[in-house]
């Protein structure tokens, strides 16, 4: 099976071509311009080193958000318009989900966070039983740096599993804020793990296809952002009109 993932959600553009749960080619840069003329390319490039077509693929899978409001619009743009042409089933997952994706082979609790702005971070917590699966224990949420280890404290039950990895580009901010967690010991995570990833997202993509009962569910219609607050200009928005 023949699977595309790509985030775009933060300052990093990740993209992999993935066959049979394996990586055939992968894509990971800061970008310095905007993602609209970054993922695109690296995609059909990705395409092109693993010898086949958008026509070709199985799965499109993006990461859907939280994250950047104009990263997560590119992203889900761009999965919509490979899977339109050629009705390519199309799912879109949430960017710190298939950051926890990564951890598949490592016995651990991982902390998965992006930044929001004024203080605040994207995140959510999940488990990794080290064979494969991942458990989400909470919903993608906002919430303070500050409150990130009462949050991982309250929530981690496992007396088997006491590592944590912080994964995201808020991770040495939330490093110093929970170095002191009661429940679990911060390990430092590998680089190449610790930022949003296209593999992660195609694998978290998969598992979701793969358990559906109706698959023809996953369509470029079906695909939508995930966006845990308003925008920039809707809170602006909002702000002046109660001032009038």
């Amino acid at each position: 099976m023949w699977i595309l993932g790509f985030d775009s959600t933060a300052s990093t553009v990740s993209a992999a071509v993935v066959k049979d749960g394996q990586p055939v080619a992968t894509y990971s840069a800061e970008s310095a311009t905007s993602h609209s003329t970054t993922l695109l390319p690296a995609i059909e490039r990705l395409l092109s080193a693993s010898g086949i077509t958008a026509r070709e693929l199985d799965l499109i899978s993006c990461s859907a958000g939280p994250g950047s409001f104009t990263g997560v619009r590119i992203g889900v743009a761009t999965a919509k318009g490979l899977a339109a042409p050629f009705n390519t089933p199309a799912i879109g997952v949430s960017s710190l989900e298939a950051m926890a994706y990564m951890y598949t082979e490592i016995p651990a609790y991982i902390f998965s966070a992006l930044g929001a702005r004024r203080g605040n971070v994207y995140a959510a917590l999940f488990l990794s039983d080290g064979m494969g699966n991942i458990l989400r224990l909470t919903d993608d949420d906002l919430l303070p740096i500050t409150s990130a280890k009462e949050f991982i404290d309250s929530k981690v039950s496992n007396i088997e599993i006491k590592t944590l990895y912080i994964v995201g580009d808020t991770k040495n901010e939330l490093r110093e804020v929970c170095e002191n967690c009661i429940s679990v010991k911060v390990a430092a995570s590998p680089s190449l793990l610790a930022s949003p990833s296209g593999f992660g997202a195609a694998l978290c993509g998969f598992r979701a296809f793969d358990s559906a009962d109706d698959k023809s569910v996953f369509t470029e219609d079906s695909l939508m952002p995930i966006y845990l607050r308003k925008s920039q200009a809707e809170r602006e928005r909002d702000e002046k009109k109660q001032n009038l």
